[in-house]
């Protein structure tokens, strides 16, 4: 079972139980803004064996609460056997509207402003 969780839940399995963060929108959303540290793992790639961590608790997120990727992503990684899987239902938009840190490059500034926030 999935257990959807919080902004304070995704801060506290990163810091204490080294969540693997993974968003699953297009590349080019990706690019545009994700949490730190998250890899990029599109829904259509997540088959066979994904270049995660079984051991780890896996945190996957989406653009807001509107978007099924996340819950549709940590189904198949469950199918895939991961244990600990969990979907950050609010997604990024909910990151990014708590002015939290962030890393990539919003295409409106190229190359002026990339990198960490």
């Amino acid at each position: 079972m999935t257990h959807i969780i919080d902004r304070e839940a995704v801060r506290d399995l990163v810091a204490t139980r080294q969540a693997q963060l993974v968003e699953v929108l297009p590349e080019r959303e990706y690019e545009w803004a994700h949490l730190p540290g998250a890899v990029h793992l599109p829904l259509g790639r997540i088959d066979g064996t994904p270049p995660l961590d079984r051991a780890r608790p896996v945190i996957v997120y989406c653009h807001d609460w509107l978007c099924d990727l996340s819950p549709r992503a940590a189904h198949r990684l469950q199918r895939l056997g991961f244990g600990q899987v969990y979907d950050y239902g609010v997604g990024k938009m909910d990151w990014l509207s708590a002015d939290l840190p962030y890393e990539g490059t919003p295409p409106w500034c190229p190359g002026t402003c990339a990198g960490t926030r």
